[in-house]
């Protein structure tokens, strides 16, 4: 609409300029036409010097919380300030839904950040690229596309939820009782720091250090060798894991979490289990705090954003337990077993009141 206004105001200076020959008319017609050239020109000379990109490739976030991510726009060529906008889509890996969003832009020469905030409510993993640029003159009347291929990835992780477990059963790795393993801890206590961990709600007083937590601002604890024979062994089941939709799988996620979270609780560590079906085998990673925990779960993230081309086979777990050893499970319709009995079956819709209403006597 623009541009035809423009054009007919063209050819209306024109036309009075010359019917009566004034010079000022002519002038006037002479500086349009030169404004209408430069807006044609402008915005492809801007464009070859305009680059891009994200500063950071990988960000790590929280569901439920703002995520802002920036976006930097380059600009090292000899001309004035230009107007762009930059297209992007994002859409979680493993997942054929994308959302198309557009973020309009300004810059200069040298370099100018721009914050894209959204709020991420699944957990798994994001890509946010960039599909192109579209540069515009000063007056919008034309404007220039460039292809641009730049992605950057989002881990969001889920919220920091704790699922309240009572151990009733007096042993969790099945071969070392609650009782004599505190028994073990009173006369052996002191005897070897296995590790210097970040204090957990329910550790003792006793056992933390002091001396780094006052250096650190952070209370940190002094796990003993009688404390990490104490754990729990939880396996995931494969069927449904790859194929599940996004939202699904994130609530599978959030209650993985919470669940492992209550197990630490209990324990010192905690094996989790799940059948990676590229190298047709089970994996196991040992899980101590929270880090550990979320570097299982970027794991679990990337295996599931891998394309799995799933055939019949045997995914027995074929794996030397200590005799008599509690197994946990989860699946992903969230039906938590011990060994093969159901402890309860949690509600998609209602998952977060389930988390942090109820207590689980095991």
């Amino acid at each position: 609409m623009k541009k035809a206004f423009c054009i007919l105001l063209f050819l209306f200076t024109y036309y009075l300029a010359a019917m009566y020959r004034y010079s000022s008319l002519m002038v006037l017609c002479g500086m349009e036409f030169l404004i209408f050239l430069l807006s044609l020109i402008l915005p492809r000379l801007f464009l070859r010097g305009l680059y891009v990109s994200f500063p950071k490739k990988t960000q790590f976030v929280q569901a439920g919380r703002p995520f802002s991510c920036m976006v930097r726009a380059k600009y090292t060529g000899r001309f004035l300030t230009g107007r762009f906008t930059v297209g992007l889509d994002a859409g979680y890996m493993g997942d054929a839904e994308e959302a198309v969003l557009e973020m309009p832009g300004e810059c200069g020469c040298g370099e100018t950040d721009f914050p894209f905030c959204m709020r991420l409510s699944e957990c798994g993993l994001l890509r946010i690229r960039i599909k192109g640029v579209q540069v515009y003159d000063s007056f919008s009347l034309f404007s220039v596309h460039k292809v641009m291929k730049e992605e950057m990835l989002a881990v969001v992780y889920p919220f920091e939820y704790v699922l309240q477990i009572e151990m009733l059963s007096g042993r969790t790795d099945g071969s070392v009782c609650a009782e004599e393993c505190m028994m073990d801890c009173r006369e052996n206590a002191f005897d070897e720091i296995v590790q210097i961990r970040e204090y957990r709600d329910g550790d003792s007083v006793r056992h933390i250090h002091w001396n780094m937590s006052a250096r650190t601002d952070k209370l940190w604890y002094r796990e003993y060798g009688a404390q990490t024979g104490q754990a729990v062994y939880l396996m995931l089941e494969p069927e449904g894991f790859y194929d599940a939709e996004t939202e699904k799988a994130s609530a599978f996620y959030t209650l993985l979490y919470a669940l492992i979270q209550g197990l630490l609780r209990q324990a010192s560590q905690v094996c989790l289990y799940w059948f990676d079906a590229h190298l047709m085998r089970w994996e196991m990673r040992r899980i101590h705090d929270g880090a550990q925990c979320r570097e299982a779960f970027f794991c679990l993230y990337q295996l599931r954003a891998r394309e799995a081309a799933l055939m019949e086979q045997d995914k027995t777990l074929i794996e030397t337990f200590p005799a008599g050893a509690q197994i946990f499970r989860l699946d992903m319709n969230l039906s938590w077993f011990l060994n093969q009995t159901v402890i309860y079956q949690f509600s998609g819709r209602n998952l977060e009141q389930e988390i942090l209403n109820k207590v689980f006597l095991v």
